[in-house]
C-alpha cells in the first residue's frame, strides 16, 4: 500500500504544485505543460522499481481516468493550456499503460518512457526558445531543426543508459546507438497531435525487445 501511495502522491502533488503556479501567472502556456511532462514522466519511468507492473497499469488506467475528468470540467488548466490541437495528456497515460502490459523488463520501461518525457519535453523547450529561425513543417504542426537535434541527443544518452543495464544489448551497443536515436528522432516527428507520446515508446519497446 505504501509503495502505491509512493507512486500516486509525488505525482498529484506536483500538478497541485504545477496548477498554482499556473493559476498565479509564474508559470503558463507550453512551458507549464512540459514541465509536468518532464518532471512526472521522469518519475513515473522508475515506478517498476517500487511496484509491479500490474500495479502500474491500473495506476496508468486511473490517470488516464482523471486527464479524461479534467478535460471535460477544465480542471488542470496547466496541463490542458495549450492553443493547438493535441491529445498529448490522454495518449500520455495511455503510453505509459500499454508500455506497462507490454513488458516485463523494469529498464525497457524507463528507456521507454524517458523518450516520452525526457527527450520530447526538452526538445519542445529547446526547439520553442531556439528554434524560430529554423522551423519546419509536418502537416501544420511546427517543428524545428534544434528541437530535433536535442530530442536525438536525449534519446543517445537514454539509450546508452539502457544498453548499460540490459546485458543482452551490449554486443550490438554501437547498432542501437546509431539507430535507435534516428528512429525515435522519426517517431517524434511523425507523430504530430500528441501520437508521439505512444509512437515513440513504441519504437522504443520493439527495439529493446527483438
Amino acid at each position: 500500500m505504501l509503495s502505491v501511495l509512493a507512486t500516486v502522491l509525488p505525482v498529484f502533488l506536483l500538478l497541485i504544485l504545477t496548477e498554482y503556479l499556473w493559476r498565479t501567472n509564474n508559470l503558463r502556456g507550453e512551458s507549464a505543460r512540459k514541465f509536468i511532462h518532464i518532471v512526472v514522466g521522469s518519475y513515473v519511468a522508475f515506478w517498476p522499481f517500487l511496484v509491479s507492473f500490474e500495479v502500474i497499469q491500473i495506476v496508468s488506467a486511473a490517470f488516464l481516468l482523471v486527464v479524461a475528468f479534467s478535460l471535460r470540467f477544465d480542471i488542470f488548466k496547466s496541463i490542458h493550456g495549450v492553443a493547438r490541437k493535441s491529445w498529448g495528456e490522454v495518449l500520455f497515460a495511455i503510453g505509459i499503460g500499454l508500455i506497462a502490459v507490454l513488458t516485463d523488463q523494469p529498464w525497457v520501461f524507463t528507456a521507454c518512457i524517458l523518450h516520452m518525457s525526457v527527450a520530447d519535453g526538452f526538445a519542445a523547450l529547446a526547439g520553442k526558445k531556439w528554434g524560430k529561425g529554423n522551423r519546419y513543417y509536418i502537416e501544420s504542426y511546427e517543428k524545428s531543426v534544434v528541437g530535433t537535434t536535442v530530442f536525438w541527443l536525449c534519446s543517445l544518452g537514454i539509450t546508452a543508459l539502457a544498453i548499460a543495464n540490459l546485458p543482452y544489448l551490449q554486443a550490438d551497443s554501437f547498432k542501437y546507438l546509431f539507430l535507435l536515436p534516428l528512429a525515435t528522432s522519426f517517431g517524434e516527428n511523425i507523430g504530430i497531435n500528441g501520437t508521439d507520446n505512444v509512437i515513440v515508446p513504441l519504437f522504443v519497446y520493439i527495439a529493446l525487445s527483438i
